[in-house]
């Protein structure tokens, strides 16, 4: 249930004209209870592979940001990385895997503001929302509200 929830409601906030990464950090803080809020707006110039320069895919970058906020440290002191790095290794090298690259040059198969870029983008943030869901899952990270 919560694997298909994410995926859904990635999609869903991408429907209502959210950007890529906008869109799977608003679902995980819903589902997961993060606390981001408004934060939500820190994602918003990952769109488009950081701002359309057709870099590291937006939903890839999102899906970085909820395991920070899950496993991540608060202050310097708050002890070793290398469980967030291996995490963030581990997704991200689950999401090259299934979309074949990490960036939209490589994933977003048609140009900006299409439709077909749309349906495209729309596919792979929901994609990437069941992807981070089972992640999560599968590392006992799931924290829902």
């Amino acid at each position: 249930m919560f694997i298909a929830n994410a995926g859904e409601l990635s999609g869903d906030n991408y429907r209502k004209k959210l950007n890529c990464s906008e869109s799977v950090l608003q679902a995980f803080d819903e589902l997961c209870k993060l606390g981001v809020g408004s934060g939500v707006r820190l994602a918003t110039g990952f769109g488009g592979g950081i701002g359309h320069s057709n870099d590291i895919c937006g939903a890839l970058s999102a899906s970085i940001m909820v395991l920070g906020a899950l496993k991540g440290r608060i202050e310097p002191q708050d002890g070793d990385l290398s469980e967030i790095y291996k995490l963030s290794k581990g997704f991200h090298n689950c999401f090259k895997t299934q979309f074949n690259g990490t960036t939209c040059d490589v994933i977003r198969k048609h140009e900006f503001g299409t439709r077909e870029q749309r349906l495209n983008c729309l596919d792979v943030i929901t994609k990437t929302g069941e992807l981070l869901a089972k992640y999560l899952s599968d590392n006992a990270l799931t924290r829902i509200g």
